[in-house]
């Protein structure tokens, strides 16, 4: 991925909006966990370990903010981050593939 610095200013402008209206909203610290060893990848996303670059990114930050997972005992990976109530849309990156993770449902357009 190759941005413009225009194109970095505008996205750093939105997060420094979005961190603002989140300020004021109630969050919840909510554990997020990627399952790596109970399901294959359906996106081809190269699993393979507790190596592994895993970071989830969701639309409580427009997109915009990684949250790194560290492996946890268990072989998955987790991480927690304060979010809205209610529900949220989110996907993980593995090793720069967007992904999805078995332990989690997925709709509409995120479903491919």
């Amino acid at each position: 991925l190759c941005l413009s610095l225009r194109e970095v200013a505008v996205a750093r402008k939105a997060l420094k909006e979005r961190h603002h209206i989140l300020a004021g909203m109630d969050l919840v610290k909510t554990k997020f966990k990627f399952i790596t060893h109970r399901c294959p990848s359906k996106t081809g996303a190269p699993v393979t370990g507790r190596d592994d670059s895993i970071l989830l990114v969701g639309d409580w930050s427009e997109w915009l903010e990684t949250h790194e997972l560290t492996p946890q005992p268990d072989g998955s990976h987790a991480v927690e981050v304060p979010v809205p109530r209610g529900s949220v849309h989110f996907k993980f990156v593995v090793n720069g593939v967007w992904s999805t993770s078995c332990g989690y449902g997925v709709s509409g357009k995120f479903s491919e």
